[in-house]
C-alpha cells in the first residue's frame, strides 16, 4: 500500500523544497536519502504529566534518561530511568546518575558535568558525578567554574568530545545588569577534570527576543567546523551559528526555525546531520549534506508535550527519539494520559532519492504551498496543529476529523475537515501555522474552499496577523462571508457552499489595509484591525472556538509572508 506525504525542505535561510513523494508503510523519501520507521515503544506511562525527556547512550547498550513527573512548576519533580540493553527495557534509576550532561571519559566512566543556579556570581562550584564500576553508586567532585561576568548558571543539555580531544558544553546564565539571558561556551582540556569559559555564543543586549538566548546545543562538522543551536523564545526564533576557529569565535546567528525548545544535534555514522527541536510538536530537522545547509523537515509527533527530546544513535545510521506526549503548558491539571515514548528510525542515505515536485498550477503563486492530496499527513507535520482533529477512523463518531477525498467535481483530491464534535476535546477544531514574524510587513494567503453544511456560522477562516501592524480576518459561511474590517466583523453575502471558490488575502502592514479577491476579482477592501504588540504573525484555519462549525473541503492552501 502507498501513501502519499509531504516532504518540506528547509534550509536555514527558509524552504529549498516542498513535494510529495510516495512511500512504503511509512517510509518517507527526502531528497538525498530516505527515513524508515522501525518501531515505537511506550517506555512510561502515568496519569500525571512526564516531561522534559534528556537521554544519553553508550556503547555498552546501556542508555540513561532523565525526565520528569507532574505539573511543570507546580507539582513537577524529576525523574530518572535507565536501559542495559540498548531500549529494549528499561527500570527506574535507584542512583543519581541520567542522561543530562553526560559524557564517557578516556578512562571509560560514565560521567555527568551538572552546574544549575539563580546565584548571580562570577565563581561557580559544579559538580562531576562519575558512575562507579558496580554500575550501581557514584562519587562525585566539587569544581570551580570561573567566569568573565556575574551571572546565573543553566548548563545545558550537553557535552560533546571534539577532534582535538576537548569536551564542549554550552551553558546558558542571565548576567547580571543584562535585559536577556545569554548562551556561552566552556570547555575541558583535561578530561572533564576541570572546565573554563571559552566564548559567548548569543547573547541580545538589545532585548529583542522574548526570552534572549538559552536552552543551545553544540555539534561538530566533518570539517571541524562547530555549529550551535539556540533557543530564544516564542514567538521569537531558533538561530543557528557557526564557529570555524573551534568555538572561540562565533559567525552571524542565522534563523533555523520559527521557533522552538531545546534543541539536540548529531553527526550519524553516514555523516547525516539531524537536529531535534519543536514545540509544539517533535521535528527531527534531517541534513543529508552535513552542512548544516540543507535541512529537510520531518515530524515524529504532532501533538502537544514538552518537546524536550533527545536523538540516541542505537547502531549505526539507526536512531532512536525519546519524547514525551503529554498537556505540558495547556491545562494546569491532571491529563488523560501522559506518556513517555521511543520511536526508532533507520536514516539512510541516498544521493539517487529526490523527492518530486508539487504540480499543482497554484503552487507558484506562493512561497508556502500546500495541496490537498499531501495535507493528510500534514495534519501530523504541523500545517495544521488539531487540538481533537483525528482522522475518519478515528474521529468520525465525534464529529470532528480530516479525510482525503477525490471527487469528480475537482481534477486535484480535496482535504474534507468537519469542524462537528460535541464533547471535549472533540467539540473544537483548532488549527493553525506560525510564521516568520521578522520584519513582516506583507501577507498572502490563498485557498480554494466549499464548504457543506446549512449553518450561519463561518465553516473555514482565515486569519493573517502582522506583528505590530494589524489584522486581516475572512470566514467563509454558508450564505456570507464574514470579513473584519478596522475592527468592526461586517457579513457580506456570498454563496460559498454550493461550488468551490477561490480566494487570495493580502494583508500590507505598511499601508494597514487588506484586499480580498475571489475567483480572480477584487472582491472586498478594508483596513486591518489593531491588534496587541505581542501577537505573532500567524495564519489560522479555524480558531478553537465556537467561532468556526460545520465543515468543508479545502482543495489547497499556500502563504506568502515578507
Amino acid at each position: 500500500m502507498k501513501l502519499k506525504h509531504l516532504i518540506c525542505g528547509f534550509a536555514a535561510m527558509g524552504i529549498i523544497t516542498a513535494a510529495v513523494a510516495d512511500s512504503d508503510f511509512g517510509t518517507e523519501i527526502l531528497d538525498g536519502g530516505k527515513i524508515v520507521p522501525v518501531k515505537l515503544q511506550m517506555l512510561k506511562s502515568i496519569k500525571e504529566h512526564l516531561n522534559f525527556c534528556f537521554a544519553k547512550n553508550y556503547e555498552d547498550g546501556t542508555i540513561y534518561l532523565n525526565h520528569s513527573e507532574g505539573i511543570h512548576t507546580v507539582t513537577e519533580r524529576g525523574n530518572r530511568m535507565y536501559s542495559t540493553d540498548n531500549g529494549e527495557t528499561w527500570q527506574v534509576t535507584p542512583f543519581n546518575f541520567g542522561g543530562f550532561n553526560g559524557f564517557l571519559n578516556k578512562k571509560g566512566e560514565k560521567c555527568q558535568i551538572t552546574g544549575w543556579t539563580s546565584e548571580e556570581k562570577d565563581l561557580h562550584m559544579i559538580q562531576l558525578t562519575i558512575l562507579n564500576s558496580d554500575g550501581k553508586s557514584v562519587r562525585t567532585k566539587k569544581l570551580p567554574l570561573k567566569l568573565p561576568f556575574v551571572s546565573t548558571l543553566r548548563m545545558h543539555r550537553k557535552v560533546i568530545r571534539t577532534q582535538d580531544d576537548r569536551l564542549l558544553l554550552p551553558v546558558h546564565c542571565w548576567v547580571k545588569g543584562a535585559p536577556k539571558r545569554s548562551v556561552f561556551l566552556i570547555e575541558s582540556k583535561d578530561d572533564g577534570e576541570s572546565w573554563q569559559y571559552l566564548s559567548t555564543i548569543m547573547d541580545d543586549p538589545e532585548g529583542k527576543y522574548a526570552e534572549g538566548p538559552n536552552e543551545a546545543d553544540v555539534v561538530e562538522l566533518a570539517n571541524g567546523d562547530l555549529l550551535a543551536y539556540v533557543r530564544t523564545g516564542a514567538p521569537s526564533p531558533m538561530f543557528q551559528l557557526r564557529s570555524k576557529d573551534g568555538g572561540k569565535t562565533w559567525g552571524d546567528r542565522i534563523k533555523f526555525a520559527d521557533t522552538g525548545v531545546a534543541p539536540e544535534a548529531k553527526i550519524l555514522s553516514n555523516g547525516t546531520l539531524l537536529v531535534i527541536t519543536g514545540r509544539p510538536g517533535v521535528y527531527l530537522y534531517v541534513d543529508y549534506t552535513g552542512t548544516g545547509t540543507k535541512y529537510q523537515k520531518y515530524q515524529v509527533w504532532g501533538g502537544s508535550g514538552s518537546s524536550y527530546s533527545s536523538i540516541l544513535e542505537i547502531a549505526p545510521n539507526r536512531v532512536m527519539v525519546i519524547y514525551d506526549e503529554s498537556d505540558f503548558g495547556a491545562w494546569r491539571n491532571q491529563s488523560r494520559f501522559s506518556r513517555i515514548m521511543a520511536a526508532t528510525f533507520d536514516i539512510i542515505k541516498d544521493d539517487s532519492l529526490k523527492a518530486p515536485a508539487i504540480k499543482h498550477p497554484k503552487a507558484k503563486n506562493y512561497k508556502n504551498f500546500y495541496s490537498a492530496e499531501c495535507m493528510q499527513p500534514l495534519l501530523y507535520r504541523n500545517l495544521f496543529i488539531g487540538h481533537g482533529m483525528l482522522n475518519k477512523a478515528q474521529g468520525e463518531k465525534h464529529g470532528t476529523y480530516w479525510e482525503v477525498r477525490e471527487i469528480a467535481e475537482r481534477p486535484q483530491p480535496v482535504l474534507h475537515m468537519s469542524f462537528k464534535g460535541e464533547n471535549p476535546p472533540f467539540k473544537f477544531a483548532h488549527c493553525y501555522k506560525n510564521i516568520d514574524d521578522d520584519n513582516c510587513s506583507f501577507a498572502e494567503a490563498g485557498w480554494e474552499v466549499r464548504v457543506n453544511e446549512n449553518v450561519k456560522s463561518p465553516q473555514f477562516r482565515v486569519v493573517l496577523t502582522l506583528k505590530g501592524y494589524g489584522q486581516a480576518f475572512v470566514g467563509c459561511g454558508r450564505e456570507a462571508l464574514m470579513i473584519q474590517d478596522e475592527g468592526k466583523l461586517k457579513t457580506v453575502p456570498f454563496d460559498a457552499g454550493t461550488k468551490f471558490n477561490d480566494f487570495d488575502l493580502k494583508a500590507d502592514g505598511k499601508k494597514g489595509t487588506f484586499v480580498l479577491y475571489v475567483n480572480g476579482k477584487e472582491f472586498y477592501s478594508g483596513k486591518l484591525t489593531k491588534v496587541s504588540s505581542t501577537a505573532g504573525s500567524k495564519i489560522h484555519v479555524g480558531d478553537g472556538s465556537n467561532q468556526v462549525y460545520g465543515s468543508c473541503d479545502l482543495t489547497y492552501l499556500g502563504f506568502t509572508f515578507k
